[in-house]
This record gives C-alpha cells, sequence and structure tokens, in this order.
C-alpha cells in the first residue's frame, strides 16, 4: 500500500511543467503543439521552412488561391475527419467534389515528328479492364505473396486475357491513375501487391478546403491561433527557419532503456534542452538520414524504416486569363479530362513511359466564378503528375520546359473553345523530392512492407518512460498519406507524452488508480470501524434484563425423535 502512494504523490513531485520540443511544424507537429500548450505544458516548435504547414502549401499565383501541395479531405464526413471537425469550428467551407470526368486523351508520341493527342474512343472497355482488375485484386490478395509487385500481378493477369497492346496501355494508364501513381505517388511495380489498399477509408466523399476561405492555409492558421491562444497559461513558441541537424536521448543505449530528456541540436551549434520530444519528421527526411539519432535508432526502426516507401506526387499550376475550357468541360466538374501515354517517346530528354497517366484538377471549380468561355476569370488549371514521370521531369526537365509542354497539351484538349484569346497569366511547378525538408510526397507500402512496420517505426523511444515519440503520416496504419491521417497522430504523441510526463498536480493514469484504489481501501475500512463503534454502542446502550433465568430441564430417559 506504501508503494501505491508513493507511486501516486510521484507524480506531484514536479516543481515546473515539463517542456517539451516538437520537431515539424506540418498538421501532426501543430496538431501535437496545440494540445499540449492548451494543457499548459511549455513547447518549442521547430520548423526549418520559412513558413508552416509543412506539405501543405496554399499560395496566391496570378490573383487565384492554388494548392501546391496536398489539395483534398478525403472522407470528409463530420464524425470522423478530424480536419473537417476543426475547418467546421473555425467556420472554413469545404465542400464536397465530384471526382467525375468526361473522356480520356490518348498521347501516342510515337511520330517522329510531333505527338499526336486524340480522344479515346474506347474508353469504356478501357475502364471495364481496370474495374476487373479491382476486383480481382480484392478477390485473390490475401493468396499473393509479400514479395510480389503490383506491375507483376497486373502482367499476369494480362497475359490470361487476350487484349490487344493499345488496349493493355489503356488499362494500364487507368490502373496507374487510379490505384498507383496518382493514388499513392508510385508506380505499379514499386507497390507491393498483397498490401494494396490495405488502409481505411473514411466516408462522405473527397472534400476540398474552400479558396475563398484560404484554402488548406485557413487550418494551418486555426491551428496556429490555437497555439497562440494557449500561450497565456504556458510558455509556448514556434520558430521557423530552425532545422535541426540531431536528437540525441540522453543517457539511453536502445529504445529499451529509461533516460533523462532529451537535447535537440540545430544546425549552427545551438542545442535545446527539453523533458521530452515529438517527431514528425517526413519519412522522406528520415530515410535520407537528413536528422542524426544519438544513440542510433534501434535496428527494428531501422528495418522498419529501410522497408517503408516515400511516393512522389508533383503539381503543375497553369492559371489563364479566363476558363476558356469551362463550356466544353462542364464547368461544375473537378477533374477534367485525363491524358495517358500509349507510345514510348522522349519529352526533350525525359522519357514517356507506356501506360502513365496526366490529370488535370478544374481550378475554376470552386476560384472564379464560371459563365462559360467569357467568365470572369482569372482561373486556374493543377496537372498531376506522380511517380516515375514526376521524378524524371525533376531530375531533367527545367520549369519553362515542363510548363511550355503542357500548356500546348492542354490548350490541344480544348480546341475552339477561345483557347488562342486566353493568356497564361502565372505558372509554378513543384519539386517536392527534392525539397531538403520533405523529400517525396507520402508513404506507401512496397513488397515486404507491412501496416506493422509503421507501427514499428513509430513507436516511443525510452523504456518505460519514454522521451522521443512519433508523429506524421507515415505512422497513421489506418489513414497514411492523408493530412488527417497526419493530424491524428500528432494527437495521439501528444496523449502519450501527457501520461508519461503530467502535469505538477495532475495524476498519471496509473497514479490516479493507485489513489483510488487506496482511497477505496480507506472508504472500506472506515465503514468496517463505524460499523463496529455502532454495534458496540448499542451493546452498551441496550437495557439489562435483572429476571432471574428459567431452570434448566432434567435430561429425558426416552430416545429422542429422529422427526425434524
Amino acid at each position: 500500500m506504501l508503494l501505491l502512494i508513493a507511486h501516486a504523490l510521484h507524480a506531484r513531485a514536479e516543481a515546473e511543467p515539463p517542456d517539451a520540443v516538437v520537431v515539424g511544424a506540418g498538421f501532426a507537429g501543430l496538431a501535437a503543439a496545440a494540445y499540449l500548450c492548451e494543457r499548459g505544458y511549455n513547447v518549442t516548435v521547430l520548423e526549418s521552412r520559412a513558413r508552416l504547414g509543412g506539405r501543405v502549401r496554399t499560395e496566391e499565383l496570378g490573383g487565384v488561391t492554388v494548392e501546391l501541395g496536398a489539395g483534398w479531405l478525403h472522407g470528409a464526413s463530420y464524425a470522423f475527419n478530424s480536419l473537417v471537425r476543426l475547418a467546421r469550428a473555425n467556420s472554413i467551407r469545404t465542400p464536397v467534389g465530384s471526382d467525375d470526368t468526361r473522356g480520356t486523351w490518348r498521347l501516342d508520341a510515337r511520330a517522329p515528328a510531333a505527338a499526336t493527342l486524340t480522344p479515346v474512343v474506347d474508353e469504356g472497355a478501357w475502364e471495364a479492364c481496370a474495374g476487373a482488375f479491382a476486383s480481382h485484386i480484392t478477390q485473390r490478395q490475401r493468396e499473393w505473396s509479400q514479395t510480389e509487385t503490383l506491375r507483376a500481378r497486373f502482367d499476369e493477369w494480362v497475359r490470361a486475357r487476350s487484349m490487344s497492346d493499345d488496349a493493355v496501355a489503356g488499362c494500364a494508364a487507368l490502373v496507374a491513375s487510379d490505384a498507383a501513381d496518382l493514388e499513392y505517388g508510385a508506380s505499379a511495380a514499386q507497390l507491393g501487391a498483397a498490401q494494396h489498399g490495405v488502409e481505411h477509408e473514411l466516408r462522405g466523399g473527397d472534400a476540398l478546403v474552400h479558396p475563398a476561405d484560404g484554402g488548406y492555409a485557413a487550418l494551418v492558421r486555426a491551428l496556429r491561433e490555437r497555439i497562440e491562444r494557449a500561450r497565456a497559461g504556458s510558455a509556448c513558441s514556434v520558430r521557423t527557419g530552425a532545422t535541426v541537424a540531431a536528437i540525441e536521448r540522453g543517457g539511453a543505449d536502445s529504445w529499451e532503456r529509461a533516460s533523462g530528456g532529451v537535447v535537440v541540436e540545430l544546425v549552427g551549434g545551438e542545442r535545446l534542452r527539453r523533458t521530452f520530444a515529438i517527431s514528425t519528421l517526413p519519412l522522406g527526411v528520415l530515410q535520407a538520414r537528413g536528422v542524426a539519432f544519438r544513440p542510433e535508432l534501434h535496428e527494428r526502426k531501422r528495418g522498419a524504416l529501410g522497408r517503408l516507401g516515400v511516393g512522389l506526387l508533383n503539381r503543375v499550376i497553369l492559371v489563364y486569363s479566363t476558363p476558356f475550357w469551362a463550356e466544353e468541360a462542364h464547368g461544375e466538374r473537378c477533374w477534367l479530362r485525363p491524358v495517358v501515354f500509349t507510345g514510348g517517346a522522349q519529352d526533350g530528354g525525359a522519357p514517356l513511359p507506356v501506360g502513365a497517366a496526366l490529370e488535370f484538377w478544374n481550378g475554376a471549380r470552386f476560384g472564379a466564378r464560371v459563365e462559360g468561355p467569357s467568365g470572369r476569370g482569372p482561373a486556374a488549371v493543377a496537372l498531376l503528375v506522380g511517380a516515375e514521370l514526376a521524378r524524371s521531369w525533376e531530375d531533367e526537365a527545367s520549369d519553362l520546359h515542363v510548363v511550355q509542354r503542357i500548356d500546348d497539351l492542354f490548350r490541344r484538349m480544348f480546341p475552339g473553345a477561345g483557347s488562342d484569346g486566353a493568356s497564361l497569366v502565372a505558372s509554378t511547378v513543384t519539386r517536392w523530392g527534392n525539397e531538403s525538408a520533405s523529400r517525396g510526397a507520402f508513404s506507401f507500402l512496397p513488397p515486404r512492407a507491412t501496416p506493422a512496420d509503421r507501427e514499428v517505426l513509430c513507436r516511443a523511444d525510452g523504456g518505460d518512460r519514454p522521451v522521443l515519440f512519433w508523429a506524421g503520416e507515415h505512422c497513421s496504419v489506418q489513414m497514411p498519406a492523408t493530412t488527417h491521417g497526419a493530424y491524428d497522430t500528432g494527437v495521439a504523441a501528444a496523449q502519450m507524452a501527457e501520461q508519461h510526463f503530467p502535469l505538477p498536480g495532475r495524476l498519471t493514469n496509473g497514479a490516479t488508480i493507485a489513489v483510488s484504489v487506496f482511497a477505496a481501501a480507506c472508504g472500506c475500512a472506515v465503514a468496517v470501524g463505524l460499523g463496529r463503534l455502532l454495534l458496540l454502542r448499542a451493546r452498551l446502550m441496550a437495557p439489562r434484563d435483572t429476571s432471574p433465568a428459567p431452570a434448566k430441564p432434567l435430561p429425558s430417559s426416552r430416545p429422542r425423535s429422529l422427526k425434524v
């Protein structure tokens, strides 16, 4: 019992509130910091960029609000999506956008003079093929080996059918669009077949953060304001331009042993000593060893780190003086016609792989008001390019070359719609793979990787009282590669840290249980004691009977009856 009391009172022994450092100011880092600051912790957030948001980046380009990073709220259900609830609490609109498209274009670059762009006539057959393969995945996935790729399974499935080369290329392009390149930022040859699509998808459709309300940046601002409002009761700060060079766990040589706090070393030599740290470093940065860990991460963590993959999804934003495509593309549609490559060629040194796909996002849908070709504008379109093609453009093509090629391609998709009279107002090309603070877009599961690797990688370090916690989209088993998945892991990491490092005057769950058990035991003892006192008092207060006791009868010589 004395041990229980000592354990319970140990939580109150801290004279000062624990101080924390959060590495990274994306949604995971900001969510963790907001949670801790609102509860009175002293928190320092370190962000290497000059802005907040991580792989969320909203900018004004040519008078239009555009998203250069994350653009969707997947599973936009109020009951399940934390960011949807955050948006509504701050009066930020999140309209659900249809992903329906009309028509697919074929880009055949086998012609020596110029690539030909033609509408796909047999699009229905392509879609039926892609749908049949998706059903095949669902039915046979449990039988597949962990070492097989999705592309190998697709090729085997195609060989069992009589299909032309053109039909195979078209079907592969739609698979790339829906299940690989533009979904995970990884090609079918990089994705593991056995674990494909195992993550849970929320209900409610896909929504975007309304550009008129500030886009995704409005959610970043809402989290920043939560941290600022909490400063009255805690010492919280957010530092930009602070690049972390190393994270030390004091006194520990593995993740099993308890340690004495953390030291975070910045580029330039500054050292911050804190009670605990929450790392939200992206998976790409961890794999590139952009930050040193002392002591080195446990071998199980290093193994998980090597098995997970980092996808790449980039955007090419084109802002035109007027949305010339609106009338033909049906302005209410979010996605314009996808483009698939059915012929191999060279794109100014960068290859155009057969079966790759591009998709255009209709920025006029929720941006400038559209009233046909004469709509008020400017308006933007965003090209999404992923996996191998995105990587080749990053490594081999200049921004100018990419913009010129995509501008020409997009105008040819809508001939006779007034494109000649629309000028290109502004443009930009993202390169998330080459950015040192991200090193890619989001995580995926290659062959041999499983969701368990996410759990191992993001397990807290420090034994019974860990000091290094982890968060980020790569830590989410159910919702990886999403902003709300990153947000939820940030809150979860902060809650775990709160359990191990309670504020002065607050008890941990273990201490609370100990105190409750002790109180219950004391209550029982008091109740038993009072009962005994009352019984004794009743006996002492009862009147005594002074009449003589009756004489005992003499024993009978007759035998006793056996009846009851």
